[in-house]
């Protein structure tokens, strides 16, 4: 039974800070979807690379394959260099 209709996915910048680098900016992605309910929900994972491009590729990606998020951990670390 689908509980929810299709994730789509988006990349965004945010800023962050390491005690290593400083301040910096990376790309996030984000999966959210609508429940049967009507409640959104969301999944985030942050600061995935610093690489736009590759960002937005990986973000066409997972939508074009209608990825479900809870594989999206093992996407991302097998995307990685």
């Amino acid at each position: 039974m689908n509980t929810h209709e299709a994730w789509t996915y988006a990349a965004f910048q945010r800023r962050y800070f390491s005690k290593e680098n400083g301040a910096y900016f990376s790309y996030s992605v984000r999966a959210s979807g609508a429940s049967v309910s009507g409640k959104r929900i969301v999944y985030e994972v942050d600061d995935v690379c610093l690489d736009e491009p590759r960002v937005r590729e990986l973000v066409q990606l997972c939508n074009s394959l209608e990825l479900e998020p809870c594989h999206l951990m093992d996407v991302i670390e097998d995307w990685l260099p």
